[in-house]
């Protein structure tokens, strides 16, 4: 009976053990289950600021994008601008200098300017570069007169053709 009693109280010292151990582990249960709505509404507020975050990043992707759109046009739309200058600076640079000279001044108000191209001498025969190629090649005279015949008789008065001048047919001078 000794040992048996010995034994007895060494099965209510574990017993003991044992049921401290789970009311240790029920109280810890009971602490982790209390947080849970805590955790809970914590990892939910997370949740909707992440997904306002992303819509906000989608509303601001979507501007980013129609910005982006506009840019793209504005970029075509002045590319074809460039293009077109260019192509003009491109014409302007193979033309040939226009000079014009104004003979005269405006004598009478009933008088209109008329354009007449005078050249002297033969293209073929003047060396290139000379003021006899320029002469060869025509230079542009702004007349005044009342009709086209007295343009012609003012220009031929400067310009003899005895001296080997060509007028050309006065043409009526506009500007645009």
């Amino acid at each position: 009976m000794v040992g048996d009693n010995d034994l007895l109280g060494t099965l209510i010292v574990f017993d003991l053990i044992l049921v401290t151990l789970l009311v240790v582990a029920a109280e810890t249960l009971r602490i982790r289950l209390g947080a849970v709505p805590d955790t809970a509404g914590l990892l939910h507020q997370q949740l909707q600021n992440a997904a306002r975050d992303t819509e906000k990043m989608r509303l601001a992707n979507a501007q980013s994008e129609r910005v982006l759109a506009d840019l793209a046009a504005q970029i075509e739309e002045r590319g074809g601008l460039l293009a077109e200058a260019q192509q003009r600076l491109e014409a302007g640079r193979g033309r040939r200098p226009t000079t014009v000279i104004v003979l005269e001044q405006l004598i009478h108000p009933s008088h209109q300017p008329w354009l007449v191209t005078v050249r002297r001498g033969d293209p073929g025969q003047a060396p290139a570069g000379s003021l006899m190629a320029e002469w060869a090649a025509g230079r542009r005279y702004i007349v005044y007169g009342d009709d086209a015949a007295n343009a012609r008789r003012r220009i031929e008065a400067r310009f003899p053709p005895s001296q080997g001048y060509r007028a050309t047919e006065p043409q009526r001078f506009t500007m645009s």
